[in-house]
């Protein structure tokens, strides 16, 4: 690299949402109009390009920038599996051209077509070679053949992959189901909203990139709406939005095998984790202030968080705003270009809003800004979008040498908070302890208490048992009282009875005896009457 870098351009007051200290400040790109060599440059983190003949200079547009920056990354070792489950091999470029000539015989030769075609056979990318990236682009724009998108996009990702020959794709799906990552999962992966076939293309994603990938970076980029119901061991990450976002889109890509469809799954996810992106977030920042500054200001006065607008863009992959064609077209322009591509997109929404972010505020304002109006409620024009070119060379140099100072700068105040961390590590071990303890009496008073409620539902039930039987002993003394009072009145009723038959019959007995002696007494009187004399 030759000659000092450009000055900085002068900065307004308003702080960018994007300016914060990173841990790592990747190499510096060029800023001189000179070509560089694949080593140089770009917006993903530790990633060395091979070296080779395609370059570009500093006054080349961002197309050009992206385009073969992009084929450079691809080339990269890092950009490939590192798994005992796959090869890679020689064999997926036989089979393309064997597939190729198949779907020709099928299609109406046109332009497009044969453009295509002559893209999957380009091996040495020598139209990339030869800067025609804006042919490149017209054709995007018009759309990829829909029979020929599987194996651009085969051919561009450099998908090389074949699976190891004790395994096939229908075993890894068999083992995924049962392995324990997707078992914690799996209420997760059922409630996404995306049919049986491709709930089974996850599965293998996640039990490849949480149990048998080496090396590889995952990453949680929910924005307030994480798709993780967290009941996931920390050590097990779920499918990020983006992955799941990206699946969508890809399943409906024609003629691509389930297999092929993980494979492209897992190309787009090692783009997404090697892009830098709080790079990606300045970089964004800066074209909306130098190329929209009046909507910068009034969105920056407003207090709005314009990077989880970023993220939400990036992680959702613009699903639920714009339609699936043109979804199609925007993975089709990252797969070629890159995520520079979508700074152009919100750069472009931000520019064909401009005319009502300038006339709402607050709440309102940010409202907006999330909602799927953002996005929708435009006039959709890819060339519009293709004409912002902001200088990102420029940018990344101002973000890694900001962040380079800031490191710099702040190395006395990081080591009073690494003193400060462990203080706090052996404060928060402490009380871990403690939890810990706390833990073990809980489990122990929660035991007794589960004995003594048993010991409780025990006596009850005997109590309720002996309170049945006094109940039943009570009714039946009740019942023999009642027998034995009325035996025994009977039988006083009988003696009574027996008395009165005897007093009656010696009433009888007494009447005769009177009557008798009535009729005695009777035949005495007249004869005493006669024998007695009259004395006068």
């Amino acid at each position: 690299m030759s000659g000092p870098p450009p000055a900085l351009p002068p900065r307004n007051e308003t702080t960018t949402v994007s300016e914060r200290v990173v841990p790592l400040a990747p190499e510096v790109p060029p800023k001189d109009s000179v070509y560089v060599n694949s080593n140089s440059g770009g917006h993903y983190s530790g990633v060395p390009l091979p070296n080779n003949t395609i370059s570009y200079g500093y006054s080349d547009s961002l197309s050009v920038i992206s385009v073969i920056r992009q084929v450079q990354l691809y080339s990269s070792p890092q950009m490939n599996e590192i798994s005992d489950l796959f090869s890679v091999n020689n064999v997926g470029t036989e089979n393309l051209k064997t597939r190729l000539a198949a779907e020709l015989e099928k299609l109406e030769p046109t332009e497009e077509s044969q453009y295509w075609a002559g893209v999957i056979k380009d091996y040495s990318n020598q139209f990339i070679r030869d800067k025609r990236i804006d042919e490149l682009e017209t054709h995007l724009a018009s759309g990829i053949t829909e029979n020929l998108r599987a194996l651009v996009y085969l051919k561009t990702l450099q998908i090389r992959y074949k699976i190891h020959h004790k395994e096939s794709y229908e075993s890894l799906v068999t083992k995924a189901r049962y392995s324990d990552v997707n078992k914690e999962q799996e209420g997760l992966i059922e409630s996404l909203p995306v049919d049986a076939r491709l709930k089974d293309i996850i599965r293998v994603f996640n039990f490849y990139t949480n149990e048998k990938a080496v090396g590889i970076k995952m990453e949680n980029d929910s924005v307030g709406n994480d798709v993780s119901n967290g009941s996931a061991d920390e050590s097990h990450l779920h499918p990020n939005n983006f992955i799941i976002s990206i699946s969508k889109i890809v399943e409906n890509i024609p003629n691509l095998t389930n297999e092929e469809i993980l494979y492209v799954m897992l190309k787009i996810n090692k783009l997404y984790t090697l892009l830098i992106k709080d790079e990606l977030f300045y970089k964004i920042n800066r074209s909306l202030e130098d190329q929209q500054e009046e909507v910068f200001k009034h969105i920056s006065v407003q207090g709005i968080n314009l990077q989880n607008l970023y993220k939400k863009t990036l992680s959702g992959f613009l699903t639920n705003e714009i339609d699936s064609e043109k979804l199609a077209v925007v993975l089709d322009f990252v797969v070629f270009e890159g995520f520079d591509f979508i700074l152009r997109l919100l750069i472009w929404a931000f520019t064909s809003n401009q005319e009502k972010i300038l006339q709402i505020e607050g709440d309102e304002l940010n409202g907006f800004l999330y909602s799927a109006e953002f996005f929708n409620g435009l006039e959709w024009e890819i060339r519009d979008i293709l004409s912002i070119s902001p200088n990102i060379i420029k940018y990344e140099n101002e973000y890694h040498l900001m962040t380079a100072n800031s490191l710099n700068n702040n190395n006395n105040e990081l080591m009073n908070l690494k003193e400060v961390n462990d203080d706090l590590l052996i404060k928060i071990n402490e009380l871990n302890r403690q939890l810990e303890n706390l833990r073990i009496t809980h489990g122990e008073i929660l035991g007794q208490s589960e004995s003594y409620t048993v010991d409780l539902e025990k006596a009850q039930a005997e109590k309720d048992r002996l309170l049945q039987i006094r109940d039943d002993l009570q009714e039946k003394y009740e019942h023999l009282t009642m027998k034995e009072n009325v035996k025994n009145t009977t039988k006083a009723n009988k003696e009574f009875s027996a008395r009165n038959a005897e007093l009656e019959a010696q009433i009888e007995v007494l009447k005769k005896n009177v009557e008798t002696k009535k009729a005695k007494l009777a035949k005495l009187a007249p004869s005493s009457q006669v024998s007695s004399p009259v004395l006068h």
